[in-house]
């Protein structure tokens, strides 16, 4: 019976790793358990029974075949019924050996006992453990702090062989455009970035996003997308002061095109607000709800003031259910070079909304205006929209479609007064982890003409085709 405790005890351990023990009746376990024991010891005295009786038929069978006339004593017959025999009395021997071992004992159940109440407190607190990182990981996606991510070229899990305290990641992003106005098409290497993050401890760490950027006209150079400090005191309510130079947290739509859904920037994006802020940001975040910034800034998309003021803006991101946020944002100062009487000020706000788990609606607002930039004097405005929905059809395969407008009353966006429209739409597939390609097909167009064909002639509108490969690692 020693084998049947062992085995008993495995097939209990199994079952509790499986964590289906958890929740049940523990006194019905040991019923089983219980009841499994008194079935192999039935099997055990049935085997023995049989054995016995089988000797006991050999044994006749003997006897007859001695009694027959004629036979000798020394006939093979007689001889193989021996041995026989033997062979028979051994495994009864053996099974009554079995047989007669102790049962398991209680101080054998206690300690077994004992063993399963410390796995289950160990699972309970592996699968509490595992829910608060769970709705952790859910508040961070769900926050709307930034741009949501194009499930078609998400990034592979952080290589666990990296240093202790160190997570590098990045991408190489590659693309074919086509301008099919000017009838321009030109494949190239758009970008190279690699993130470099250092933690110190559960409150301070360091990033610096390198980029390896394509200027445009064949060549290429290096820059500095982010770099900054952080420190953040814990808490449920927690706050975070963040020195360098980083992402803006305004709009819609990421900076980085694995953050896409598309391969172009809407028109919000490429004309009304900033990429990236030089400066200084306190944020406070309550748990998973609400997070709070404040930041004071050299500027839009410079790296050493312009001027002799800063820019000061705000961002509000509310997650009141787990499919949707919205963020809110403003920002004001001058952004003209050795002018700080003329300031921009910009109202944005953004929102995303899962309808359905395979279904993300996105949309922005934005209005702005810059003071003292008219030929008179006066305040340039405008305003727009976006309006984005992306459908991930299968787990590989997805699409989008989105709407851009923007009312550009005073042309000091694009440089031209105009009412400007876009929409495209871009098939996308997952190739491999972190590798993804999309398609886009893209139609602008105006109340001005404000393009231009490939003989220099005026148009209304433009079309463009892009193909892009981007691998984020």
């Amino acid at each position: 019976m020693k084998a049947l405790k062992g085995a008993l005890t495995v097939l209990v351990l199994l079952v509790v790793s499986q964590s289906s023990v958890v929740g049940q009746d523990f006194d019905a376990l040991l019923k089983a358990v219980d009841q499994v024991e008194a079935n192999l010891k039935a099997l055990l005295d049935k085997e023995t029974t049989t054995r016995q009786l089988e000797s006991q038929k050999l044994r006749a069978e003997m006897k007859q075949v001695q009694q027959a006339p004629g036979v000798a004593s020394d006939n093979p017959l007689l001889a193989q019924l021996a041995l026989e025999v033997q062979a028979l009395n051994l495994q009864v021997e053996r099974l009554s050996a079995e047989q007669s071992q102790p049962a398991m004992t209680e101080v054998d159940l206690a300690t077994l006992v004992a063993d399963i109440e410390g796995l289950k407190g160990e699972l309970a607190t592996l699968r509490a453990n595992n829910d608060e990182n769970q709705k952790l990981i859910a508040s961070l996606d769900g926050e709307g702090f930034y741009a949501p991510s194009n499930n078609s070229s998400q990034p592979p899990a952080t290589d666990e062989s990296s240093p202790a305290g160190i997570n590098l990641t990045g991408f190489v992003d590659a693309s074919n455009y086509t301008n099919h106005n000017s009838r321009e098409s030109s494949f190239g290497l758009d970008q190279v970035e690699v993130d470099i993050e250092k933690s110190f401890s559960d409150r301070a760490s360091v990033r610096a996003d390198i980029e390896y950027l394509n200027d445009g006209q064949g060549g290429f150079g290096f820059d500095l997308e982010q770099g900054y400090v952080a420190w953040n005191a814990g808490g449920n309510w927690k706050w975070e002061f963040s020195f360098g130079k980083f992402n803006a947290p305004i709009g819609f739509e990421s900076v980085d095109p694995t953050g896409m859904y598309q391969y172009s920037f809407g028109l919000l994006s490429a004309y009304c607000i900033p990429g990236n802020l030089t400066g200084v940001m306190v944020s406070l975040a309550a748990p998973k709800l609400v997070k709070w910034s404040l930041y004071a800034v050299n500027g839009w998309d410079v790296n050493t003031d312009n001027n002799k003021d800063k820019t000061l803006g705000t961002h509000f991101a509310f997650n009141p259910m787990d499919n949707l946020s919205f963020g809110l944002s403003a920002l004001t100062g001058p952004e003209l070079e050795d002018n700080n009487s003329s300031r921009r000020t910009v109202l944005d706000y953004n929102l995303t909304y899962n309808p359905l788990s395979f279904w993300t609606v996105g949309g922005e607002f934005n209005m702005g205006w810059e003071s003292k930039t008219l030929a008179d004097n006066g305040t340039a405005q405008w305003s727009g929209f976006l309006l984005m929905n992306n459908f991930q059809v299968t787990q590989r395969y997805g699409i989008t479609a989105r709407l851009d407008y923007l009312n550009d009353r005073d042309g000091s966006r694009t440089a031209t007064s105009q009412k400007l429209k876009a929409f495209c739409i871009s098939p996308s597939a997952k190739i491999a982890d972190g590798l993804g390609a999309l398609l886009e097909v893209r139609y602008d167009w105006s109340d001005r003409e404000s393009f231009a064909d490939a003989d220099g002639s005026a148009r209304n509108h433009q079309a463009s085709t892009a193909f892009e490969f981007t691998y984020g690692f």
